[in-house]
């Protein structure tokens, strides 16, 4: 389980991202596997985030991606080339991990694995979208235009921001009735959503933006049990928070990234 937000603002754009990683047995409860897995990398001048499945044919998918970074020439690619040859990269993988019969394939529009690439092109920074398989790139929001995306756990982002648990229409679906009345009342509940002037934001705005969602959802987590109608949700967003900015003078740059620590005092899993 994952949280990772993207952010552009005309002065550079963020991505922001957990370290939890989660396991399911069959039959057994979730567990935390690890508290220290990246999902923000650099790539050339560009950062990626990535949320979804965390292993793919045994490895994790910080491993593949450091495969992909050693085969990749950067040189004269823009953001929208990346994001096409990650798309392909991965979805090969996917494919591949698949037929193995590591994990069954996923039901009709149902995305296993999300990327999010942020570089410039001609002076201009872009976020793309990556959402596998089968779903085509798509450039969503620009530095002239400010943005932001998050994937992952984001029912409290989305209470947070949106002002309702994206889940609602899920939950409503199977019953034609509250369906239509959720259909009606949708103006409404737009009407709820927080006003973000994204593209105004300056750069340490736009991290204290990526670092709020992320934090409270870890807060959030930690401190109830899931909803009344869904009890016992595990915590599946934690560990170090790891941030990365891109800008058109400086490309990429660690804003905050985990170390590696010879021994860490016990409990203190988000250590730096």
């Amino acid at each position: 389980m994952t949280l990772i937000i993207a952010v552009a603002t005309g002065d550079g754009l963020v991505l922001a991202g957990d370290s939890r990683t989660t396991q399911s047995l069959v039959d057994k409860p979730w567990r935390v596997l690890s508290d220290f897995t990246h999902k923000v990398f650099e790539i050339g001048r560009c950062a990626v985030a990535t949320s979804g499945w965390a292993f793919l044919e045994s490895r994790n998918v910080a491993a593949h991606m450091s495969d992909f970074e050693q085969q990749f020439d950067p040189q004269g690619k823009n953001p929208e080339t990346l994001a096409t040859e990650l798309s392909v990269y991965f979805e090969a993988l996917l494919d591949s991990h698949i037929r193995a019969g590591i994990d069954p394939a996923p039901g009709p529009g149902v995305i296993v694995l999300s990327l999010y690439v942020a570089g410039y092109n001609n002076g201009v920074g872009e976020l793309w979208e990556i959402l596998l398989p089968g779903t085509p790139i798509n450039r969503r929001f620009t530095t002239e235009t400010g943005g932001a995306l998050w994937q992952g756990q984001i029912d409290v982002v989305g209470r947070l921001i949106k002002g309702i648990d994206p889940a609602l229409g899920q939950r409503v679906e199977s019953d034609p009735q509250l369906s239509a009345a959720l259909t009606s009342l949708q103006t409404s509940i737009d009407g709820l959503e927080y006003t973000l002037n994204l593209q105004l934001m300056n750069i340490q705005d736009a991290i204290d933006f990526s670092v709020l969602l992320i934090r409270t959802t870890m807060d959030v987590q930690r401190l109830t049990n899931g909803t009344t109608a869904d009890p016992g949700v595990f915590p599946g967003v934690g560990g170090p928070i790891e941030i990365a900015l891109v800008t058109a003078k400086n490309g990429f740059e660690w804003v905050q990234r985990t170390s590696l620590l010879a021994e860490r005092p016990s409990g203190q899993a988000e250590r730096l």
